[in-house]
């Protein structure tokens, strides 16, 4: 079977970052349709409309089971955005 990729039931999160804080975000797994045997990797990471590739930055962690980023930005971070997109697939 081919694997296909799923479509979220939302396109955009806006989740603010304080420099020296832990932020801890937790994506719900209602946010995709079908959750039988999910993979969810990071895609795409952007820095201030810069492709870095696949590659959080430093501070930042993503666990696909849990669906969880947590991380502690540091000054360098300070009025800097990322945007961080996500593929998820079924493994059909």
């Amino acid at each position: 079977m081919q694997k296909k990729e799923l479509q979220p039931q939302f396109d955009k999160k806006v989740v603010k970052a304080r420099v020296n804080k832990q932020m801890d975000f937790e994506l719900d797994y209602d946010t995709f349709q079908d959750t039988e045997n999910l993979t969810v990797l990071v895609s795409s990471v952007k820095r201030n409309n810069v492709t870095l590739g696949k590659y959080l930055p430093k501070w930042l962690r993503f666990d696909d089971k849990s669906l969880r980023f947590v991380g502690t930005p540091t000054i360098d971070d300070l009025d800097v955005t990322y945007i961080i997109e996500l593929t998820a697939t079924n493994g059909y």
